[in-house]
């Protein structure tokens, strides 16, 4: 079993009143339904920070310094793929479209 830490939190009793509503139709007591609720919030936010950051990198708004400062990792492989293709489709990026397009011909003997 996960090692567990006790915090309090204070709600408004309208809040604790819906919260027992729940728990009493569900079938499951107050404190494991609000653990279930919370843990479903939390993975939904940090998904969606997650791919922010990702997306800011993948289209060049953000350097791998500051990619790795956030997220604590370097990005992996693939997203330094996207993040190269999306250059090549971009004016700002390194190649522009035509020069892309120019590469593939030559690479296919056109």
């Amino acid at each position: 079993m996960e090692e567990t830490v006790q915090f309090n939190l204070r709600v408004s009793k309208a809040l604790l009143a819906d919260m027992d509503f729940i728990a009493a139709v569900s079938t499951i007591n107050r404190n494991d339904w609000v653990k279930v609720a919370l843990s479903e919030l939390i993975a939904d936010a940090k998904r969606k920070i997650i791919d922010y950051i990702e997306n800011r990198f993948i289209l060049g708004r953000m350097s791998e310094e500051e990619f790795i400062q956030k997220m604590g990792f370097k990005p992996t492989e693939d997203i330094k793929k996207l993040r190269e293709k999306e250059f090549l489709f971009t004016r700002t990026g390194k190649l522009s479209v035509r020069k892309y397009l120019q590469e593939i011909a030559k690479k296919s003997g056109i």
